[in-house]
């Protein structure tokens, strides 16, 4: 499975720098795979890997992007990577890398993770806003995965700056745009694919605000 992933990354023209994955992909071939390729990684540890460790833990007192770090501790895992164990209070946080890491850096490879998190669940949330459609024209297809992401985004900075209810912002939002479509009228012929969508969106962040 790693050679293939490998494969199709280099015939996409990609380059795999660093690898973040939950504690399923925490199995000692694929970390090997990764130790042995160069490939830095973050991979969530599992319970049974760190839990023996966790009175060996070094005291610090170090605070990254709003969060307090008390503890850290590195130990060398049998697949060749490193095992890293950080406490924020009362909560651990414990994933694999490929080299050995500070706690400094350990702090801020734990920060990229929980950001990766926010990501994959853009994505799912992209599938809820998903418009359906049967049209076999391309250009229309394009059109509608714009309106969907464009429709996303202005959620997320509307949700993010107010408590709204998401019918409440499909109401807001199919008001906007039933005005806007009005508002073209008889130029609508004459405007291109993205108008509609772009101008859409910027209402949005005009009644986010």
């Amino acid at each position: 499975m790693g050679h293939s992933l490998e494969r199709q990354v280099k015939e996409l023209g990609f380059k795999l720098t660093i690898v973040f994955a939950d504690r399923e992909f925490a199995v000692n071939e694929i970390l090997s795979f990764l130790v042995e390729r160069g490939v830095d990684f973050v991979i969530a540890a599992r319970l049974n890997m760190y839990k023996k460790y966790l009175k060996e833990l070094e005291e610090i007192n170090v605070t990254y992007a709003g969060v307090t770090y008390t503890g850290f501790l590195v130990k060398r895992h049998r697949s060749g990577a490193y095992l890293v164990i950080l406490r924020e209070g009362d909560r651990l946080v414990s994933f694999l890398v490929r080299s050995r890491v500070s706690e400094y850096e350990a702090i801020f490879l734990a920060e990229m993770y929980r950001r990766r998190w926010g990501i994959e669940t853009a994505f799912r949330s992209l599938e809820s806003f998903r418009i359906r459609t049967r049209t076999c024209d391309v250009r229309k297809e394009l059109v509608i995965v714009l309106i969907s992401y464009l429709i996303v985004n202005a959620w997320f900075i509307l949700s993010s700056r107010r408590r709204i209810k998401l019918r409440e912002f499909a109401d807001e939002m199919i008001s906007l745009s039933s005005t806007e479509m009005r508002g073209e009228g008889s130029q609508r012929s004459s405007k291109s694919y993205l108008d509609y969508p772009v101008c859409l969106y910027t209402r949005l962040l005009v009644y986010s605000n």
